[in-house]
C-alpha cells in the first residue's frame, strides 16, 4: 500500500521566545516492509543544527529555535509503501542488545497495579499469551482523549482505567516485561477510515525468541498491518517522542495545533 502523509504541528507561544531546542523524531524507518519514497521536513522559527541517528536506530533531528520567534512551525510532506506482515518483522539487526528492552523504565515500572493486573492465568504459548496480554488490555482500559499526561506511567493508567494509545503501550510494555519478554514502545502513523488525524499513533513491539519481533496494538486489539508506518522505537515514549525539547522566554504558555491528513494512493 503506497500512503501520502502530510502533518503539520505548529506551537504558538504568548510572547517571543528567548531561546529553545527541540528533538525530532519524525523520519520513518526504512524496512523490508517500509519504504521511503519521498519524505521532506520544513521548518519556519527554528533551524535545524545536526541530524544524527540515534541509540535505537531513529533518525533524529535537533533544532534550534530561532531568537524571538513566537510560533514553531513543523510540516511534514512524504510518501512511503508499506507492505502487509501482519505484524511479523522477524529477527532484524538491532542498534542495541535485547536486554535494554527487558529494563524497567519510570513510564514502565512494575508496581502493586501491575501485579494485580498480571495475577491470571495467562497461555502458555508465547504468542497465544501475547494476544491474550493485548485483548486483556483492552477489556480492561476505557479509550479515552484527554484524560491521561504524557508522564503517566503504567501504573498511573491501570489506576485510572483510561488513556489513549500511548498509555496502552505503556501497560502492554510493562507486562510484557513482567512476563520476560523483550518489548518497545512505536510511535508511528496509521491510516484510519478519516483522512484527518490530530496525533500520531503508538504501539508495542515484542520478542520472541525463533519468531522475531512481532507487533501488537492494544488500542485496537490487531497486529499492525499495511496501514501501519514505523517512525521511531525506544524503551518507553519519551525514547521515540515525535517531539522533545524546552524553551525559554518571558511567557512560554503555549497552543499546539496537530493536523495530520494520511490517504492511500
Amino acid at each position: 500500500m503506497m500512503l501520502s502523509i502530510k502533518h503539520l504541528t505548529r506551537y504558538c507561544y504568548a510572547r517571543e521566545l528567548k531561546s529553545g531546542v527541540q528533538q525530532l523524531r519524525l523520519t520513518p524507518l526504512n524496512s523490508k516492509f517500509q519504504k521511503i519514497r519521498n519524505w521532506n521536513v520544513g521548518l519556519r522559527g527554528g533551524r535545524e543544527t545536526l541530524s544524527y541517528t540515534d541509540q535505537f536506530g531513529n533518525q533524529t533531528r535537533f533544532v534550534e529555535i530561532v531568537d524571538g520567534a513566537s510560533e514553531i512551525e513543523v510540516e511534514i510532506q512524504g510518501e512511503i509503501e508499506v507492505i502487509d506482515n501482519a505484524g511479523m518483522l522477524g529477527a532484524q539487526k538491532e542498534a542495541v542488545p535485547l536486554w535494554v528492552y527487558v529494563m524497567e523504565t519510570p513510564l514502565t515500572r512494575a508496581g502493586r497495579k501491575l501485579r494485580a493486573f498480571m495475577n491470571v492465568k495467562f497461555p502458555d504459548g508465547a504468542v497465544e499469551s501475547l494476544h491474550f496480554l493485548s485483548e486483556k488490555i483492552r477489556e480492561e482500559l476505557d479509550y479515552a482523549d484527554g484524560v491521561s499526561k504524557v508522564g503517566w506511567s503504567s501504573e498511573d493508567v491501570l489506576t485510572a482505567k483510561v488513556g489513549v494509545c500511548q498509555d496502552f503501550a505503556h501497560v502492554f510494555i510493562a507486562a510484557a516485561r513482567d512476563l520476560g519478554r523483550p518489548a518497545r514502545y512505536v510511535s508511528g502513523y496509521l491510516k484510519m477510515d478519516s483522512e484527518q488525524q490530530t496525533a500520531m499513533h503508538a504501539w508495542v513491539e515484542v520478542f520472541i525468541q525463533g519468531v522475531g519481533w512481532v507487533g501488537f496494538d492494544a488500542a485496537n486489539g490487531i497486529c499492525p498491518d499495511e496501514k501501519y508506518v514505523r517512525v521511531a522505537i525506544g524503551r518507553d515514549y519519551y525514547d521515540a517522542a515525535p517531539f522533545r525539547g524546552i524553551s525559554y522566554g518571558a511567557d512560554i504558555k503555549e497552543e499546539l495545533d496537530v493536523r495530520i491528513h494520511i490517504s492511500q494512493q
